[in-house]
């Protein structure tokens, strides 16, 4: 196994995986680099090679190449193209927004 171009960092998203002849199934990305991310819940009938299409609330999509895949629903995605650094930032942000809107709050006095 190769090493990785960039590294990946921590993010969690909700994302839409179109495949095949016009599947799609919502995914989380969980790891996110400029040239690719690990999905979480990845449709199981996914093959290695297939090219994908992730579309995302605040972007129109990113294509990609399923380069791994685990029992698990797990999946490594190589982007066709690296994406933008502000592209890369932004949904960097998105996930830490979503992360600290979801942070449990204890009120008992």
């Amino acid at each position: 196994m190769s090493k990785r171009e960039s590294i990946r960092l921590p993010v969690r998203l909700s994302a839409s995986c179109k495949f095949g002849n016009n599947l799609s199934q919502n995914v989380v990305l969980v790891d996110l680099s400029e040239a690719g991310c690990r999905l979480e819940n990845a449709p199981r009938i996914l093959l290695r090679g297939e090219l994908i299409t992730l579309s995302f609330d605040e972007f129109e999509f990113i294509e990609g190449k399923v380069r791994w895949l685990t029992k698990g629903g797990a999946a490594g995605i190589q982007f066709a193209e690296p994406i933008y650094q502000a592209d890369y930032h932004a949904l960097r942000r998105a996930s830490e927004l979503i992360t600290l809107t979801h942070v449990p709050v204890d009120l008992t006095p």
